[in-house]
């Protein structure tokens, strides 16, 4: 895209268990960032079907934001690139800075996190804060987070305490209660029918529910 300044962007992947203020943050930064001059966009993988075509955190008083789908096929860097170049033919201009945030990027392929880095933030075009979860309820890297892992130029931990109450250790795993009991069945990813919920929890504390 000629005609814009040269930037240095990063791709940034900031991580937490579940219900650690991860979309809440988001939100607030974003709003901070788009009222300074910035362009953003917030963005979430296709598979993620929680909330639809928004994001919306569990603990802000249900703040929530309109998000671009990232389509699960195709070039996830050609289509922020695209969605850009459109909004150049609106109103955003390359003399502020674009910041796009990526809600959920677990569900991300790895595939997808390189094409976002090489694509978008090497090519020089924006920088990408990816917010999502390290493992599953298993304490298996998702494989979009094992990338961002691998990829990202720096990588934060938005810390959370373990939701077994007096503990105050900082939460690691987010494990699957079925029935109150913690479990390590079923898919990585939660699908319609499982009666499932999660609680975030501490090493100490999901080892010994496990065994």
């Amino acid at each position: 895209m000629p005609g814009r300044p040269r930037r240095h962007h990063e791709l940034n992947f900031h991580f937490s268990t579940m219900a650690g203020g991860k979309t809440a943050e988001i939100l607030l930064d974003e709003y901070r960032k788009r009222d300074s001059g910035w362009n953003t966009i917030i963005a979430k993988p296709e598979g993620d079907s929680k909330a639809g075509t928004r994001i919306q955190s569990r603990i802000a008083g249900g703040m929530e934001a309109p998000a671009l789908l990232i389509p699960e096929k195709g070039d996830a860097g050609e289509f922020l690139r695209r969605e850009i170049a459109n909004r150049l033919g609106a109103s955003a201009v390359w003399e502020h800075p674009w910041l796009i945030y990526v809600d959920e990027a677990q569900f991300l392929s790895p595939e997808q996190v390189k094409q976002l880095a090489t694509g978008v933030v090497d090519a020089d075009i924006a920088t990408i804060e990816a917010y999502g979860l390290l493992n599953d309820f298993r304490g298996e890297l998702f494989p979009g987070s094992a990338a961002l892992l691998k990829w990202a130029d720096r990588k934060i931990q938005i810390a959370s305490a373990c939701e077994r109450g007096g503990c105050g250790q900082v939460a690691v795993v987010n494990a699957r209660l079925v029935n109150g009991i913690v479990t390590t069945e079923g898919p990585q990813k939660a699908i319609d029918g499982i009666e499932a919920t999660y609680s975030a929890l501490c090493r100490s504390h999901y080892l010994s529910e496990i065994t």
